[in-house]
């Protein structure tokens, strides 16, 4: 007897019977999927590219702006969450941080030969911007040693060029200290400007080329250029 169900071909399956050429076989269906900009697409194409243009957003997307305010600016994103039973923790550690940048200004703005306020600016703006725009929990900003005797080297450099305009004479204190403030403040406008032209371009990777022992022996004679320094203040 002969099964009427024998060489049906079941569902989604194609026919193998030899009466039905290959290529009037209807094709495998394929659901079409709308496309992020009209139109569709196959579902072989989604595979290969659905992923990478979901997760693209325009920039006139308004969570385009959102998101690159929360990179560039990291403050935006914790602060709405921010608990306030972490104020008094957080008080704490700024009062510690405080302690310890506080003497740590006032000494070094003795390196660069200026007044001893300008110390403590230096330690206040810096730690004030990092809390907007860092990242970092446990990086304490401020000034540095390395930093305040190049910074130094420059100040008295050009110091030398305002006492020969006054020679023989001296001049004035207030115009040393003016001086020497607008040195320092164009230095560090000028090493701004060039860290965050490092910054925008990504090229954060040039200083994985400077060897270690480069960097070890640079350090140790910035120690002994500090010591030496600041022995002729206590002798």
């Amino acid at each position: 007897m002969h099964n009427s169900s024998e060489g049906t071909p079941l569902l989604g399956e194609r026919s193998s019977s030899p009466s039905t050429p290959e290529h009037l076989l209807p094709a495998p269906s394929q659901t079409p999927t709308p496309r992020r900009r009209g139109g569709y697409q196959s579902g072989r194409r989604r595979g290969q590219r659905g992923s990478t243009a979901l997760g693209r957003v325009s920039s006139f997307d308004p969570k385009w702006w959102v998101q690159r305010a929360r990179y560039y600016v990291p403050i935006t994103g914790w602060l709405p969450n921010y608990q306030a039973s972490n104020l008094v923790v957080d008080v704490k550690a700024g009062f510690m941080v405080a302690c310890l940048l506080i003497p740590q200004a006032l000494s070094y703005s003795s390196l660069t030969h200026l007044p001893p306020a300008y110390g403590l600016y230096t330690a206040l703006v810096p730690a004030l911007v990092y809390g907007m725009l860092g990242t970092s929990r446990h990086l304490s900003m401020g000034p540095e040693a390395l930093i305040s005797v190049l910074t130094g080297t420059l100040v008295k450099g050009q110091l030398k060029h305002l006492y020969g305009a006054y020679s023989p004479g001296m001049p004035p204190a207030d115009t040393v200290e003016h001086f020497s403030t607008a040195v320092a403040s164009a230095v560090a406008l000028l090493s701004g400007l060039f860290t965050f032209a490092l910054g925008m371009f990504r090229l954060g990777f040039l200083d994985s080329m400077i060897s270690e022992s480069s960097l070890r022996g640079f350090i140790s004679g910035t120690a002994i250029v500090i010591i030496i320094g600041q022995s002729r203040i206590m002798l």
